[in-house]
């Protein structure tokens, strides 16, 4: 079959092909509870997905192939971005893929289970010659239907956002503060991070940070550190300050858990907008904003002033740095957000 990694990559997302008494290469049994949702940038193709193999149920990511041997051809044996991944899906197992541990990584083969409707509407989108294969068609829909067509996808993406903040709210046992606190950090990871900061804010409780509101630097020391953001090796006083911080906190609230450098992307943002710069800025409003929430319903009564609620400048060590590993030669960045 003449295709491209994407269209099986189409195909995991929306699940296009037969499920029914799914194998693993070396005969387990596998249940797809949840697919992941699609990273478009550097690392596994589908983060955050939930797989049971022969009754275990894992949480980590998936990885698509043509054929099972590009793991290899890839370097994803080396790269510790793929060490999370739980499901290998690929069109031909024509090879055996193994973990750093010598494990076989579970490998699920779609050869002869794509459903051959999906190979027709491939195979005839491949045929028109135009970029956008429907574009000939679009002057053709009635208004009426294009606005309805509009109109429930917005209805469907508030609906979605809805469901996301309740879902948090349930998580936090009907919090509503702590529920603002993640969904912020939420909103600020954008498509590239969402999931990361989400996780970030349920490791950090927002009545923790709280006790050290008016100290900025704390702040950044404890989110950098929680985030698994801060170097192991650094020339920069400040750095060596925000370790030395993080880690007296660390003992004194007992956290045993912190994310790691795996779990964040770079690629497909401009330095302006990375993660680093994101997470100083989420430092510095929690450092004005007595109470989140409060603040955020007050304001938002009046847009200009709700957004001034956002215009923060971050530390000062921000004017020259867009990540904690390397200084810039000039003041260029945009310190607010």
């Amino acid at each position: 079959m003449n295709f491209r990694e994407d269209f099986l990559q189409l195909v995991w997302k929306y699940q296009y092909f037969d499920k029914k008494d799914l194998l693993t290469s070396d005969g387990q049994k596998v249940q797809i509870i949840k697919v992941g949702f699609h990273n478009l940038t550097e690392g596994p193709d589908f983060r955050e997905a939930m797989i049971e193999v022969d009754g275990v149920i894992f949480h980590g990511h998936v990885e698509v192939h043509k054929f099972a041997s590009e793991w290899k051809q890839h370097a994803h044996f080396s790269d510790p971005a793929y060490n999370s991944v739980i499901l290998h899906v690929v069109w031909k197992n024509d090879k055996k893929v193994l973990r750093n541990d010598e494990t076989e990584m579970p490998t699920l083969e779609l050869d002869g289970r794509i459903f051959l409707e999906i190979w027709r509407r491939y195979e005839q989108l491949l045929d028109f010659n135009e970029d956008l294969p429907c574009s000939h068609a679009v002057g053709q829909v009635p208004d009426i239907i294009r606005f309805s067509a509009l109109e429930k996808a917005l209805v469907e993406r508030l609906q979605e956002k809805s469901n996301l903040v309740l879902e948090i709210f349930k998580q936090t046992n009907n919090d509503w503060e702590e529920t603002a606190y993640r969904w912020l950090f939420v909103s600020f990871g954008f498509k590239l991070n969402a999931e990361s900061m989400k996780e970030l804010a349920s490791l950090v409780p927002y009545k923790i940070l709280l006790k050290y509101r008016n100290q900025l630097p704390i702040l950044e020391a404890i989110l950098f550190g929680a985030a698994g953001l801060l170097p192991d090796q650094s020339d920069e006083p400040y750095v060596h300050f925000l370790k030395s911080e993080y880690q007296f906190y660390q003992k004194k609230h007992q956290w045993n858990q912190k994310l790691s450098r795996s779990y964040w992307n770079f690629m497909g943002a401009r330095p302006s907008n990375f993660l680093t710069i994101r997470i100083a800025q989420l430092a510095s409003i929690l450092s004005q904003a007595p109470s989140l929430l409060g603040s955020v319903i007050e304001e938002s009564r009046d847009f200009s002033a709700f957004k001034k609620l956002l215009q923060v400048k971050p530390s000062e060590y921000w004017e020259y740095h867009y990540s904690l590993w390397k200084r810039i030669h000039q003041k260029s960045i945009k310190r607010h957000f």
